[in-house]
């Protein structure tokens, strides 16, 4: 018979780890399966082959002061953060070989007369504005869906803003240039309430944060407070629902099949890699459709990483984060905030169709190209770039893409996904209100681990 104090948990990202961290507290016991080599996910920061002391994030970067529940697991982990306002506040953007801040009027646009004065960012505030922002905060418990939510769930965020009076103009400022130009495959693709629900959760905040020396603390924190470490290249393969609980069998690196035996399973899998999963018996048909459903719905990252001279600060590129006439790019610097400092780190960050193009290159290719275009943005910039590294999160195996994002229609869904089936529960940033973003991953651990211990207990 299981013991009814151990729990299997699927994937040692930073749900998976929270889940662990918070049912030790409560005094469970657990083991933690993980495919990867590596632990954390996509909380993954760069160290290599960047000069000692530099890094650059390549998956979750920014923390808001609306993150309640991460904040609370960062308090407990006895973290330092560091503040990343100035960079967020002095976003531009560039069009038409001229530099703009992102804040800075758009009077020379075809606007209409009431908005001639807008900023891109004004224009995004006008709008959603309208939407009524103080209704569109993520429900504590998650998945509170009334018709009005359903309603903009099946709209486009690009058929909202229309709905809205934008004009065509206007869409196109904000869906190349504001912070909707970074999900998925474009605003005419993407929930109109996935985007709202940011801009609500978000509506108040007024600071921006990373963990100081890098995001993966929050992991190195997590490990260190666990008694037992994941078992990595342990991929989960096969879950048996018994009378008495859960048989989970994992592969291991040499090929050995292991059976692990607990109370429940807490699954934190993305998406892709859950549906390869097989469960007997198994997962209730709707549940199996969704997944199925919203597995090919995450979003397309490739980040190409340089060292480079921080002499671009003198050019038009002062600010963290300036997304370029180009197709769904983003130039990110992530050394900005720090002023004694020889070399930088600047990213070319690419989402959608483009990232999976640079995703099929070879890494020589994928440095050669991202050189072209800092050099044709900032001339000078790459004589003294010392190394070039690349992170396609669709070449990731087991991950298959950077976050879920929800087509028009797709978070309906959301309740069927996080919904547990007997003892098998589910957390992860795919099955909350926030997906893509630490918050998400935090706050559906807190909720499956409350459920889980409700229903076992009870």
């Amino acid at each position: 018979m299981p013991d009814s104090n151990h729990i299997i948990i699927a994937g040692a990202g930073l749900a998976g780890l929270t889940a662990a961290y918070d049912l030790q507290q409560q005094g469970f016991t657990t083991t933690i399966l993980e495919a990867s080599d590596s632990i954390g996910g996509r909380v993954k920061t760069i160290r290599q082959p960047f000069d000692n002391g530099l890094y650059a994030e390549a998956g979750a970067m920014a923390i808001t002061s609306a993150d309640t529940a991460l904040l609370g697991l960062l308090k407990k982990l006895d973290l330092n953060l560091i503040s990343l306002k100035q960079r967020i506040d002095n976003a531009r953007y560039r069009a038409a070989n001229q530099w703009h801040d992102i804040n800075e009027p758009c009077s020379a646009r075809i606007l209409p007369d009431n908005l001639k004065q807008c900023s891109v960012s004004g224009l995004l505030r006008h709008y959603i504005d309208a939407a009524r922002l103080e209704h569109l905060k993520p429900d504590t418990n998650c998945f509170n869906l009334n018709d009005e939510l359903l309603a903009l769930d099946e709209l486009s965020l690009a058929d909202f803003l229309r709905r809205e009076g934008a004009s065509e103009c206007e869409i196109y400022l904000i869906a190349n240039f504001s912070s909707a130009a970074l999900l998925g495959d474009g605003i005419e693709h993407l929930s109109a309430l996935q985007y709202l629900m940011r801009c609500g959760h978000k509506r108040d905040v007024d600071n921006f944060f990373a963990v100081e020396n890098g995001n993966d603390n929050i992991i190195t924190c997590l490990l260190q407070q666990l008694d037992s470490a994941p078992l990595t290249e342990t991929p989960l393969i096969k879950v048996t629902q018994t009378k008495d609980g859960i048989c989970a069998q994992a592969k291991t690196a040499e090929g050995e099949i292991i059976e692990i035996e607990g109370a429940a399973l807490l699954c934190t899998l993305p998406l892709p890699v859950l549906k390869q999963v097989e469960f007997t018996p198994e997962l209730n048909s709707d549940k199996s459709a969704v997944i199925a459903e919203l597995a090919d719905s995450y979003t397309s990252v490739s980040r190409v990483y340089f060292q480079c001279s921080p002499a671009h600060r003198q050019q038009g590129l002062k600010s963290a984060q300036s997304v370029i006439d180009r197709p769904s790019m983003i130039i990110e610097d992530h050394t900005n905030h720090l002023s004694d400092i020889s070399m930088d780190v600047l990213e070319i960050h690419t989402i959608g169709d483009p990232a999976r193009a640079v995703a099929n290159m070879t890494l020589d290719e994928q440095v050669e190209k991202g050189s072209l275009i800092l050099e044709e943005i900032l001339p000078g910039i790459t004589a003294d770039k010392k190394t070039g590294i690349a992170v396609c999160w669709d070449k990731q195996p087991f991950h298959h893409g950077a976050y879920l994002s929800f087509r028009p229609g797709g978070m309906k869904h959301l309740p069927v996904l996080a919904r547990p089936e007997n003892n098998i529960y589910f957390a992860g940033e795919h099955v909350s209100m926030l997906p893509g973003s630490l918050e998400g991953a935090v706050r559906s651990a807190n909720e499956a681990v409350s459920r889980l211990i409700a229903d076992i207990t009870s």
